[in-house]
């Protein structure tokens, strides 16, 4: 699975490039959104995971770049939390709360990349785990 990853928390952004790394993935980072819609124009990616707020915008000024890549998006904001982002863009396929367990970022992202099947919603719900109401087709098709 190749990930962009937009976090600008340069810590956090070293971090799940190492533990995606380690999960056989490959990744490109990126730390704003001016960053992450160049990635976006130049490259394919089978996820997005995207950092709510990042220093020049958020998750809002990117929906265009985004296409049809499926997006999860890590937010540490209690305001978000109504199912709200899903209207931002058809892309989001995901929404995770910070703080995130590593595994559990892992678990999720291969499973939005792979179309959002198959996972009960007890699982989603103790992953913390909010998911677009439309059924998703990841961008590799399957």
């Amino acid at each position: 699975m190749k990930i962009l990853i937009v976090e600008d928390d340069p810590n956090l952004c070293i971090l799940w490039q190492d533990v995606f790394e380690q999960a056989g993935h490959t990744h490109l980072a990126a730390q704003s959104a001016s960053q992450a819609r160049t990635a976006l124009e130049q490259d394919r990616f089978d996820l997005v995971l995207l950092d709510y707020y990042l220093a020049d915008g958020d998750a809002g000024d990117l929906t265009g770049a985004l296409g049809e890549t499926p997006t999860l998006v890590v937010t540490g904001a209690a305001q978000n939390a109504d199912g709200g982002l899903f209207s931002l863009s058809d892309a989001i396929a995901g929404v995770l709360y910070k703080p995130v367990d590593i595994e559990d970022l892992i678990e999720v992202s291969e499973h939005l990349a792979k179309g959002g099947k198959d996972m009960l919603p007890e699982r989603r719900i103790a992953l913390g785990l909010e998911v677009s109401p439309q059924p998703r087709v990841s961008a590799a098709g399957n």
